[in-house]
């Protein structure tokens, strides 16, 4: 599932994805990363980028639901990654748990402030799974 933040505010998108997450509750879903890819616009400066980081990271004492909270730089000797310079990435416990932080006012506050420091941005939702013998 591919969610982007730009549509915070837009009323249909955020019920597609709650009808999404409604859809894979019914399936048993459990544990949920998200992972979102970004791309700083040029002329951030490097302590503006750690500073948004940090607020990022914070989050997670903001927000029950938000679990965990990981990212890093790109660091691949491989040519795959699209310009994508940072990867953060958050856990949850439930679909309901995701829902819950796209709508906390500290989440939608944070992403309000990111977003116009952004070249690009992909989102992703995934349920890690085992794979059996």
């Amino acid at each position: 599932m591919v969610q982007t933040f730009g549509a915070l505010n837009n009323e249909t998108t955020k019920f597609q994805f709650k009808l999404k997450l409604t859809t894979l509750t019914k399936r048993g879903m459990g544990k949920l990363h998200l992972v979102i890819l970004v791309t700083f616009k040029d002329g951030i400066p490097p302590d503006q980028i750690d500073q948004l980081i940090k607020q990022y990271a914070n989050l997670v004492n903001l927000i029950e639901p938000m679990k965990a909270f990981h990212w890093g730089e790109n660091v691949s000797i491989e040519n795959y990654h699209q310009g994508f310079t940072h990867v953060f990435e958050s856990t949850f416990d439930s679909t309901e748990g995701v829902a819950e932080y796209i709508d906390h006012p500290a989440h939608v506050e944070y992403a309000n402030t990111l977003i116009p420091q952004l070249e690009k941005f992909l989102a992703v939702d995934y349920k890690p799974e085992k794979l059996s013998p």
